[in-house]
């Protein structure tokens, strides 16, 4: 009995070892979503190319297009990724160093990322703490109005 009870203080407090397991949890989505990235990085690729073949035509300009849309979503998973590992690094750091009131820095950090409107409307209006269904609202209607859906050809 002895032995278990000085195994018990010998271990992290709970609240730590909850911290660390999120932390862990976090990489791991982070991860995921990095091996998802570099997975689709050669076919895409090979697209560009078959895309540049096609030149000016009207299925060169719309695949170009397609591509661009992919380009933006693998933007907001890099961001998403990016974000995870910045959470799990604030988190095992308030593990290793005690909390702090560092939130801030972390928001600036996190927002400094968004190299896309949407992303900083988004950011913003849930930091604010707009719901994530009022985000969603404000994005449709950032739509509507033809900013969302606007595509740069390359």
């Amino acid at each position: 009995m002895a032995d278990g009870a000085a195994r018990t203080s010998d271990a992290r407090p709970p609240a730590l070892a909850g911290e660390e397991e999120l932390v862990s949890l976090l990489g791991l989505a982070a991860s995921q979503i990095e091996v998802a990235v570099r997975e689709a990085e050669t076919p895409v690729a090979e697209l560009a190319e078959i895309v540049a073949g096609l030149g000016a035509s009207p299925a060169g300009v719309a695949a170009a297009t397609a591509l661009q849309f992919h380009d933006r979503l693998t933007q907001r998973l890099t961001h998403v990724r990016d974000t995870l590992a910045s959470l799990a690094k604030f988190l095992d750091e308030r593990a290793h160093y005690g909390p702090g009131n560092n939130w801030e820095r972390l928001r600036a950090d996190i927002r400094g990322q968004y190299s896309m409107e949407q992303e900083r409307l988004m950011f913003d209006l849930l930091v604010g703490g707009a719901s994530p269904d009022q985000v969603l609202q404000a994005l449709a209607e950032m739509g509507a109005t033809g900013a969302a859906s606007h595509v740069d050809l390359f």
